[in-house]
């Protein structure tokens, strides 16, 4: 198990790609440097926070719907 949590988080943190992790109600639980460059944001300004932080406010609530949306479709079973 460790193995794979240390292989899970070196790629997490070396990648060039922007990633974040949200739970169902859309909050940020984690992100990575690339993510953070791409935002222009630090890490302790998303994480804990909805995801919705990062678009403009005139789109925020559009955006909230349609996660909540996807995320009621799915069968996290």
């Amino acid at each position: 198990m460790y193995n794979s949590e240390l292989q899970f988080r070196t790629v997490w943190e070396n990648s060039a790609d922007g990633m974040r992790l949200t739970n169902s109600d859309g909050i940020i639980l984690m992100v990575n440097k690339a993510f953070c460059k791409l935002v222009d944001m630090q890490k302790s300004e998303l994480e804990g926070k909805a995801f919705e932080v990062v678009y403009r406010i005139d789109t925020r609530e559009h955006i909230s719907q349609s996660h909540k949306k996807s995320f009621s479709l799915r069968d996290f079973e």
